[in-house]
């Protein structure tokens, strides 16, 4: 047999003993080995029931492959049937799998109490031994090519045991067409889908990929349709203080991943859709929270380690919000904070800790780049309910509607919006412009119609003591807000604005307190950096007051504005020292400057009712109208004023005169004139305080007021005619004084009672008060009328207070010329009143006016020493009385007068007159002066 014959035979009993060992030989060890190795290394039962190997084609097929649960017969992993077609080129030193095939794969997980798995331990990474110094290779990766990587109809069960859930994968589908990082494939895309039911939503998951080139580009489709929302909540890292009772997310995204060694940083970018369907939230009270139909989100394209996320648009379709504010003042909407701080890795190029890092120093370096595209808002609705009022407060937006485009964080950039609501049924807003975010940039038109003041109460109710029962508001016009860092921004409005049937009651007796069918300001113009209001006009109409003064004598609009306690009065009602306040206004802040160029008042009411007498007295001011013009905090200008009405609807009232109410010290001249007003009605206030019903008679007055710097300058001239008393009323509270006759003393000739009142003084006294001033001097003149007749007419005539006597200097009997006019005044009143009869009697103070008379013969005495040396130079002819000394002659005149005393004077050693200075030669010349009683009485 030739040497071909015995290669062919070797070779074909080589291809037999190949052949028998590959399909039968092979398998059998090959599933001995696995069985061994695979229980020994997952500690588990492992069962494989076949095998099979074709050695010609180099495929191995695996079935009905079985891993129990550790120390269990229950099923771990199962797996029906993998099959695998490994290339020649293995033998190259590659590894190339033509096929890789699993079939119904199947993983069981679970999760327990302890938060431990039932694979934790198939987990656990086994410590390498360090290699011997000096023998450690340097290791050669592996090359490989996988064609055709398939996953069919893989199933997972994961039970989470510390929640109570249980989750269930089917239909997994993973299709990996080619994956390979042998150099020439490198650059090749890999583009693997993966397709699975999670719980019975359906997951879409397309990639492609370049795992192995340097930039490592990968893109990946994420489909995920109808998840369910309150099922997966459980797993978020913090605590959520709501709870979620459905919705569904859809999900349909592009991740794009891209990272080019030479550039700092990786590009990563997700485009696509996000949808919320049917998300319904309630309260940690389980009451309704949010009810959103439809939220779409386009994402046009979002790089988190760049800092910069654009979105297309953002659409949210009928939300239902219900906000509540609690009996304690709580929300309903608490803020969310973590559990605990999420665990991280500290290893070197551990990518989601980059990202993660990366993103908060965008967000907190102020870097991050935003912008929305566009976004709306259609059929909106807000329900507020606040029940920490006794009132409790319920207010409804709806049909809200908001559109905005081109909203970015970017520095200068500005976007457009419009928002227009319905607010409690009737009224109305719309708002809409541009805005920026950096810095904070706001240019809109704003309309407000109808705005049902009432529900706004409770939160100025404690600030005013009065009840809204209606009234709306309105207003039309640009606002402007800008803003910088760390400060306030500065807000403007340019427009009109109106409160249109308005009426409010008084809260404590329900009573009408004050009404009025509109109040318009037109071109106002606003701002709050500094405070400035500036208004064209402004017009009240057809307004009402009511002023009571109720039984307990207080008045219906005092204190209407419930003034807060300064830490000075809270510490003096504790009973501590109260603590010294610097001012609000700082030196660089403004006062505010208001200017209002008109007011117009027309149809005015004020109605008086004054509960306090019986009967009760009420009356009426009324068709009260005018102008105020010219109205500013500018200290320099003054506002013009021009009022007219009626009282009871006859008696005209004017008023005129010059104000300024708005500057910081309050400056008024007015005048105001009443005339012809009936006096009859006011017998419950003449039965009360003087005992008389009034038959008849007639008020007029003039006044006038002047205030500046706090001080108040005022004149009130009273005319009251024809006054007449009738019956006598018994009151407790009348005077019992001769109310008759003091009205007498105080009629003219023609039975009319004049009087003039000034009154001063200073705004600061808490106890000043015009009208109690006017009205004590009122009483105190019927008292003087009665008592003190003089004092009474000089108060009337002008001559003093007192004509009830005449002073005289001590000793002397000449009058002085304010003596004369008290006689002049007193003769005027006796012409004036024809019944009155005066007697006069002198009187003389006894020591005062004995030493007066000393006092004058001393200087008499000197006068006539005097007189002796103007007889020598002339013959006038005058009095010792005439004669005038001067200061400086003075001296020389006592001195001869004191010579020409014979009573004994001081001398000195050798007996010679001493002399001496005036005021002792003064002392000695009034000690031995005598004045007797019968001097007295001639004086």
């Amino acid at each position: 047999m030739g040497w071909f014959k015995k290669t062919l035979l070797w070779c074909a009993i080589a291809l037999v003993i190949f052949t028998l060992f590959g399909f039968f030989a092979a398998p059998l060890i090959l599933k001995s080995v696995l069985l061994k190795e695979l229980s020994a290394s997952l500690n588990r039962d492992v069962s494989i029931g076949k095998i099979s190997v074709n050695p010609f084609t180099l495929r191995l097929k695996i079935e009905k492959v079985l891993i129990a649960e550790k120390g269990s017969k229950e099923t771990l992993f199962s797996l029906d049937e993998m099959e695998s077609k490994v290339s020649p080129a293995i033998i190259k030193g590659n590894i190339v799998l033509r096929r890789m095939y699993l079939k119904n794969p199947y993983l069981n997980i679970i999760r327990n109490e302890d938060g431990t798995y039932n694979i934790s331990d198939l987990m656990e990474k086994k410590t390498p031994q360090d290699p011997i110094k000096g023998n450690a290779k340097k290791s050669t990766p592996l090359v490989f090519a996988f064609r055709g990587v398939v996953i069919e109809n893989g199933s997972v069960d994961f039970l989470d045991g510390p929640l109570k859930k249980k989750h269930i994968v089917r239909e997994l589908n993973l299709t990996v067409p080619f994956i390979s990082n042998i150099p020439r494939d490198i650059k090749t895309d890999v583009q693997p889908i993966l397709s699975l039911k999670v719980n019975g939503s359906p997951y879409i998951i397309r990639g492609k990929t370049k795992p192995f080139a340097d930039s490592r580009e990968t893109s990946i489709d994420i489909n995920i349709d109808n998840i369910d929302i309150p099922y997966y909540l459980a797993y978020l890292p913090m605590a959520i203080p709501y709870k979620v009772a459905s919705g569904n997310l859809d999900i349909k995204l592009k991740l794009i991943y891209i990272d080019h060694e030479d550039k700092k940083e990786p590009l990563f970018t997700l485009t696509g859709d996000i949808a919320f369907t049917k998300l319904t939230v309630n309260d940690a009270t389980n009451k309704p929270l949010l009810n959103l139909p439809e939220l779409n989100i386009s994402l046009h394209s979002i790089e988190p380690l760049a800092g910069r996320i654009r979105l297309a648009k953002v659409s949210i379709q009928s939300p239902e919000i219900m906000l509540s504010r609690d009996e304690n003042g709580a929300l309903n909407i608490p803020g969310i904070a973590p559990e605990k701080q999420m665990g991280r890795t500290d290893k070197k190029g551990d990518r989601p800790r980059e990202v993660a890092e990366k993103i908060q120093e965008k967000g907190e370096g102020g870097s991050l780049q935003f912008l929305l595209d566009n976004f709306e808002l259609n059929n909106g609705k807000v329900i507020f309910q606040d029940f920490s009022f006794d009132d409790p407060v319920r207010i409804a937006v709806e049909q809200m509607e908001m559109k905005g485009e081109n909203i970015s964080l970017a520095k200068d950039s500005k976007g457009t919006f419009f928002t227009s609501l319905v607010l409690n049924k009737k009224g109305m807003m719309n708002v809409g412009g541009t805005f920026g975010i950096n810095p904070l940039t706001v240019e809109a038109k704003t309309i407000i119609k109808n705005i049902d003041i009432r529900p706004f109460e409770p939160y100025f109710t404690d600030m005013v003591k009065i009840s809204v029962v209606r009234g709306s508001a309105n207003a039309n016009g640009d606002l402007s807000v800008t803003g910088k860092d760390k400060e306030d921004p500065r807000v403007s409005f340019r427009g009109t604005a109106s409160i249109t049937r308005f009426a409010s009651v008084d809260k404590e007796n329900a009573d009408d307190l004050f009404s009025m069918e509109s109040i318009y300001l037109r071109s106002i113009y606003f701002q709050n950096k500094p405070t400035r209001l500036l208004v064209k006009s402004v017009a009240l109409s057809d307004f009402f007051a009511h002023i009571a003064i109720n039984a307990d004598k207080t008045i219906n609009i005092e204190d209407i504005f419930v003034k807060e306690d300064t830490p000075q009065e809270l510490a003096v009602a504790k009973g501590e020292k109260p603590v010294g306040l610097k001012s609000n206004l700082t030196r660089k802040e403004q006062p505010p400057y208001v200017k209002i160029d008109a007011v117009t008042l027309q149809g005015g009411t004020i109605d008086f009712h004054d509960n306090s007498v019986e009967p009760h007295f009420s009356r009426e001011l009324t068709e009260i109208g005018g102008r105020i013009s010219g109205l500013s905090s500018d200290a320099k200008t003054m506002a013009d004023v021009e009022l007219r009405g009626k009282f009871d609807r006859y008696a005209p009232l004017e008023i005129v005169g010059k104000i300024n109410p708005l500057r910081e010290d309050l400056y008024v001249d007015l005048k105001a004139s009443f005339k012809d007003m009936d006096l009859s009605p006011v017998t419950p206030y003449s039965g009360k305080y003087i005992g008389y019903i009034v038959d008849k008679g007639k008020l007029s007055f003039d006044v006038q007021y002047f205030i500046e710097n706090k001080k108040l300058d005022s004149k009130n001239s009273i005319l009251i005619d024809q006054l007449t008393l009738g019956n006598r009323v018994e009151s407790p509270d009348a005077t019992k004084l001769p109310v008759r006759l003091a009205i007498a003393l105080l009629k003219d000739r023609k039975g009319q009672i004049k009087l003039d009142i000034p009154v001063t003084g200073s705004l600061d006294d808490p106890q000043f008060s015009v009208w109690r001033v006017v009205l004590k001097i009122l009483v105190n003149l019927l008292a003087k009328a009665a008592t003190s007749p003089f004092a009474l007419l000089g108060s009337l005539f002008g001559g003093g207070e007192e004509l009830g006597y005449v002073e005289f200097d001590y000793g002397r009997d000449i009058l002085t010329e304010a003596n004369v006019k008290k006689l002049d005044t007193l003769t005027k009143a006796l012409q004036e009143k024809p019944g009155l009869r005066l007697d006069i009697t002198g009187h003389v103070d006894v020591e005062l006016d004995r030493e007066g008379l000393k006092q004058y013969l001393l200087q008499k005495k000197a006068r006539t020493q005097k007189l002796k040396d103007l007889l020598k130079k002339s013959s006038a002819n005058i009095t010792v009385d005439e004669v005038k000394i001067e200061p400086q002659e003075y001296e020389k005149y006592l001195r001869l007068a004191y010579k020409a005393e014979k009573f004994p004077k001081p001398r000195n050693v050798i007996g010679l007159e001493k002399t001496i200075p005036v005021e002792e030669m003064e002392k000695l010349i009034l000690t031995h002066t005598e004045v007797k009683n019968e001097d007295l009485r001639s004086l």
